[in-house]
């Protein structure tokens, strides 16, 4: 039996919401890093996101596809400036939110103007450029924790390929007004690699956000 692209975007939706709770729970009881709490932000922008795309394929209403798109870009460029912050310690506005603006505009001037498939393109282009923004910054700046490094940047290498070659997918068919979901195994794949990866990240990054606060704790403890 085919799974629908309703219950797909559903699904991620769902497993997004456990992550959400698991980390707001988590902040009431110890103290989140800067880097994990601007990843939150992406989550609950995701959530939005995929929950707006769920209702824009039941129903196209032009303004709930322009929300959903818009929304999912603001939400990757979010990942990679998360995973910039791990590293770095440092929180660019100015310049990632430049950069993050420019590709939103991009995907609502493209879904606005009627092309849809153009639209998805872009985000979903954008989406596998943030994943590897994102994974080359946690494997870099995860020197107190490489395994869990790793993991991540693993899982988000594994998210961006999916979305990148569905983009590839839809380029490839030529057609930018789908008037439709994309039709191509990647962009399934894709909803249930974020199904997946929403648990993972989230869990792995509760480990280095721990492992980064007693480190930080030592330091103070002990100062040089």
């Amino acid at each position: 039996m085919p799974v629908s692209e309703h219950s797909l975007l559903l699904l991620v939706v769902f497993t997004g919401a456990a992550v959400f709770v698991m980390l707001v729970t988590t902040a009431l009881s110890a103290r989140l890093e800067p880097f994990l709490r601007t990843w939150l932000v992406s989550v609950i922008t995701s959530l939005v996101g995929a929950f707006t795309s769920a209702t824009y394929y039941m129903d196209r209403q032009l303004w709930t596809g322009a929300l959903s798109f818009g929304l999912l870009a603001v939400a990757f460029g979010l990942k990679a400036l998360a995973g910039y912050q791990f590293r770095t310690g440092r929180l660019p506005l100015v310049a990632a939110g430049s950069l993050i603006l420019v590709a939103t505009i991009a995907v609502l001037a493209a879904i606005l103007s009627g092309y849809d498939g153009l639209s998805i393109i872009l985000w979903q282009g954008w989406a596998a450029a943030c994943c590897a923004v994102a994974a080359a910054n946690y494997r870099l700046g995860g020197a107190e924790a490489p395994v869990a490094a790793t993991i991540v940047a693993f899982f988000y290498l594994l998210l961006g390929a999916s979305y990148g070659i569905s983009a590839v997918l839809i380029l490839m068919e030529g057609n930018l007004v789908l008037g439709r979901p994309p039709d191509n195994w990647a962009d399934q794949a894709s909803r249930l690699i974020a199904a997946i990866t929403f648990i993972g990240i989230g869990s792995v990054l509760l480990v280095l956000n721990q492992r980064r606060f007693a480190r930080r704790r030592e330091s103070l403890a002990n100062p040089a």
